[in-house]
């Protein structure tokens, strides 16, 4: 089972709750998604966004950090359901945990979805994109990073539309003392030298907004629409917004 522990950072000199997933006891999570992650990279892309060549080693292991933000994101999302009694009434669906396709197809694919339980029809989207403050500490990266929302790029000119943003955004504690390998994701995150937080959350419409910024974020001609941060919610406060969501589709 994954603890969650609050804790507190300064963002923009403003008290800033982040909520730690704790996955270094949770070995079914851990194993569910290296499975899942050596199932995915064989139907990857060997170019990176940026079109820098992966190797197997390298695919894998960014798969598995993306997977490993996913499943966190979800659970975050069980839990606000559970807090507020809405989890007779909806549940959180992650695409890889349901699809038939063998992970070769990314038709009809998304991150997350919290689906009404009476009607298939009432849904809200999730979108989660992780990245890991490798070379910095915590606290910048809390300060200096984005939520991520749709991008373009020459090959996808025009990203879906997600109802929510969440940010999960990996700590790895040996920063200062030790050069961080990508290949090595799954090694540090086993042996707890990886701490997974999420940290910020945000909709569409603050994602694409007048606070957001255009950015590469290195990656070449795509083209992504970022929030910082510091003028998204926390996740604390955040989960007010997710409510008000659901509200909202029930009403339509």
């Amino acid at each position: 089972m994954t603890l969650f522990v609050k804790q507190s950072y300064s963002v923009s000199g403003v008290n800033w709750p982040i909520i730690e997933c704790c996955f270094k006891k949770d070995l079914n999570t851990l194993i569910r998604a290296w499975a899942q992650a050596q199932q995915k990279s064989l139907f990857t892309m060997n170019p990176s966004q940026s079109g820098r060549q992966r190797n197997k080693l390298l695919k894998l292991n960014k798969q598995f950090m993306g997977i490993l933000g996913e499943i966190g994101c979800k659970k975050y999302l069980e839990r606000v359901l559970l807090k507020n009694n809405l989890s007779e009434e909806w549940g959180v669906l992650r695409y890889d945990d349901i699809r038939t396709d063998g992970f070769k197809s990314p038709k009809n694919e998304f991150d997350i979805k919290i689906q009404n339980k009476k009607n298939a029809e009432e849904f809200v989207l999730v979108e989660s994109r992780s990245s890991i403050t490798h070379n910095r500490s915590l606290q910048d990266g809390l300060n200096q990073f984005d939520i991520i929302g749709p991008y373009s790029s020459d090959n996808k000119p025009v990203d879906k539309r997600n109802d929510i943003y969440i940010r999960p955004l990996f700590e790895w504690v040996g920063f200062e003392s030790n050069k961080y390998d990508d290949c090595l994701f799954k090694h540090y995150a086993g042996s707890g030298q990886i701490k997974l937080y999420i940290v910020a959350g945000c909709v569409f419409d603050e994602v694409v907004g007048n606070a957001s910024v255009k950015k590469s974020m290195g990656q070449g001609s795509t083209i992504y629409s970022v929030l910082p941060i510091k003028s998204s919610t926390n996740p604390i406060q955040f989960q007010k917004v997710i409510i008000d969501k659901l509200n909202e589709r029930t009403k339509k």
